[in-house]
């Protein structure tokens, strides 16, 4: 994994900080805030669509914002392929060899 520069902290650390207020709003609602929470909840929560669309806006953003200067070089295609098949086909592998086989 390529370790983590300058450019990229922020978002890095956007995101982590989104998911820990999520996560830790989610935990203390019901006990502090109880139905008070359901208006403020409904602000944050991404239904359905709306998630994976986001989702692959802010992917292709962070694509774009890592191998920026790589668009355009020709060259380049062929590495950029090697690393992302190397990152993902064996977590996808094993995800198909280990999942219940549905009927």
């Amino acid at each position: 994994m390529r370790p983590c520069t300058s450019r990229s902290r922020p978002a890095r650390g956007g995101g982590v900080a989104g998911a820990v207020l999520h996560l830790g709003a989610n935990l203390a609602k019901d006990k502090y805030f109880g139905e008070a929470a359901e208006p403020l909840q409904r602000l944050f929560v991404f239904g359905g669509a709306a998630g994976v669309a986001f989702f692959f806006v802010l992917s292709g953003f962070i694509i774009v914002l890592i191998h920026g200067r790589e668009i355009g070089h020709p060259a380049q295609l062929w590495p950029y392929l090697r690393k992302r098949l190397a990152r993902i086909y064996p977590t996808y592998l094993l995800t198909m060899v280990t999942a219940p086989k549905s009927p």
